[in-house]
């Protein structure tokens, strides 16, 4: 028995060690990710960077503005937040209010299943149906947030929604008025949900390279070929060089910087709706 106790003493030390590794493993990687980043962009000099502020993306002439690559990669986030909004809410209401238990289990699988799909095949259905435009970019995107966007919402209500929807029919209460009263004391919860999938929008690459196009441009038409950031990494790095080259890394820390503001803020707002809440 002794021994025992002793051998489960150890083995227990040791996952907490290895919990700790690996815990600490990934604010290190992404320190040293910012750092690797900050390192190669230092062959640029002050004028350099100035540089980035402008309004033009031309690297064979050496301009190097990346305000229109932010405005397409904000462009096309937003754009697509009707379409989650729209279709995406009504279907976490029905999965974390109204479905019952056999439902909401298929609907999940099926959600799941979607959520999973790689961005390289929504990306080829995307440009065989609408070519290559700011709304095929808003559709890829919408397809590409929306499942987990809805797995989320309908797991933040199944939290919330039966106290809500108990109080409501006690008072005969429609279903349009349950779903007002749900949606007023899930708000906060909603929106941050909407801002985290954002997030994973604006670091999408590979779809986007498919059907956003590879015009830089401050004002973008809907049916019109915009650049997002991580597109031009992805078209640009194999044949960048010199100061093209860490400028591009400049471009990787900025969606780094867009991606992590975006998902902080939809946190808190999360953190706001539980503490509520509770």
């Amino acid at each position: 028995m002794y021994r025992l106790n002793r051998l489960t003493k150890a083995l227990t030390r040791i996952l907490e060690l290895a919990s700790m590794f690996f815990g600490t493993m990934v604010p290190l990687s992404v320190i040293a990710l910012v750092t690797y980043l900050l390192w190669r962009s230092t062959a640029l000099s002050l004028q350099d960077l100035s540089g980035l502020l402008g309004l033009v993306w031309t690297p064979t002439e050496a301009k190097y503005g990346l305000v229109p690559l932010v405005v397409g990669t904000v462009s096309s986030g937003f754009a697509a937040v009707p379409l989650v909004l729209g279709l995406g809410l009504p279907a976490a209401l029905y999965m974390g209010v109204f479905a019952d238990r056999g439902k909401r289990s298929v609907l999940r699988m099926v959600m799941g299943t979607l959520a999973g799909l790689p961005s390289v095949v929504i990306g080829l259905f995307v440009l065989g149906s609408l070519g290559i435009s700011l709304l095929s970019a808003a559709l890829a995107i919408f397809m590409l947030v929306t499942p987990q966007y809805v797995l989320s919402v309908s797991g933040l209500l199944q939290q919330t929604a039966p106290t809500v929807v108990l109080a409501a029919r006690a008072l005969g209460l429609g279903d349009l008025a349950v779903i007002r009263l749900v949606i007023s004391e899930t708000l906060s919860g909603v929106l941050g949900t909407l801002l985290v999938a954002l997030g994973r929008g604006f670091g999408e690459a590979v779809a986007l390279t498919f059907v956003a196009g590879n015009v830089a441009t401050l004002i973008p038409e809907w049916l019109g070929p915009i650049r997002t950031l991580t597109t031009t990494i992805a078209l640009e790095l194999d044949f960048a060089a010199d100061k093209h080259y860490a400028v591009l890394h400049v471009v990787a820390l900025l969606v780094m910087v867009l991606i992590a503001t975006t998902i902080a803020l939809g946190r808190w707002l999360i953190s706001r709706s539980k503490s509520h809440d509770s």
